[in-house]
């Protein structure tokens, strides 16, 4: 299973992973495809990635009940 984010300014602002037997590619318009990287499988949104290739995984926060 694949990872796959949307990256702003270093920073990881969505993260997607398709559905079983599914590509990224069979998932969205080639225009959005685009826009995604493949990044490891720990990465959340709020991680951080420097120009050598280094992640700073941010923490997953739960919403208050």
């Amino acid at each position: 299973m694949t990872t796959y984010a949307r990256i702003q300014n270093s920073t990881v602002v969505e993260v997607f992973v398709p559905h079983n037997g599914f590509t990224i590619e069979e998932c969205f318009h080639p225009d959005v495809v685009a826009q995604f990287t493949e990044v490891p499988d720990d990465v959340t949104v709020g991680s951080t990635v420097d120009d050598a290739g280094h992640w700073t995984i941010a923490p997953v926060v739960q919403p208050e009940e």
